[in-house]
């Protein structure tokens, strides 16, 4: 039996690991596609073995030069609008996305929770799209006092700074210079 023990304590690990995703397989496909879409969206991810950090500034590469003027290309136009007030594919919403970070303050609510410094800011595969934005009305968690926030400074990719307790989806409508075009993104805001 002293030869077959360090064997079968190396088989204990994965079968303990092979039967809990079969018998959390839910779970365990719920969190696949949050740590997708969370980096589908520009988010970072860390684990104790690596990190995938998160998207600050999106660079403007040949490759998102030339998706842009795809998008341009292949936006559809609506007769007799003018081309600012064409209505773009969907190819526009993935070339604009929310980005985040957070960092832990000595302030805590009365439970005892602490609170985070969080930003929200507007980037886009090609930085200079952010030229063509005129606001970015956040809408938070409903909890928050006044949970819908308008912000017009291009400066700082239309930056909202805020403190919360807790994580939650915030969805941002962006709006353009001289069109009346909206783009809705969503940001699952995690710290």
């Amino acid at each position: 039996m002293d030869v077959w023990s360090p064997f079968l304590q190396a088989l204990i690990w994965p079968l303990f690991l092979a039967v809990f995703i079969v018998w959390q397989r839910k779970w365990v496909i719920d969190m696949t596609e949050i740590i997708k879409e969370r980096i589908k969206m520009g988010g970072g991810f860390k684990t104790p073995i690596f990190e995938l950090p998160p998207v600050l500034e999106a660079e403007e590469t040949p490759e998102a030069k030339e998706f842009l003027e795809k998008v341009e290309r292949d936006a559809k136009i609506v007769p007799g609008v003018p081309k600012k007030e064409r209505v773009l594919s969907v190819e526009l919403t993935k070339s604009l996305f929310l980005v985040h970070s957070a960092e832990v303050t000595n302030s805590r609510d009365n439970q005892r929770r602490p609170y985070y410094l969080v930003r929200v800011q507007l980037a886009a595969a090609n930085p200079s799209l952010l030229d063509e934005v005129s606001s970015v009305e956040y809408h938070l968690h409903h909890t928050f006092t006044d949970p819908v926030r308008k912000v017009n400074n291009r400066t700082n990719s239309f930056e909202l700074t805020l403190n919360a307790w807790g994580q939650f989806t915030i969805k941002a409508n962006v709006y353009f210079k001289d069109s009346e075009q909206m783009v809705t993104l969503t940001r699952f805001l995690n710290f």
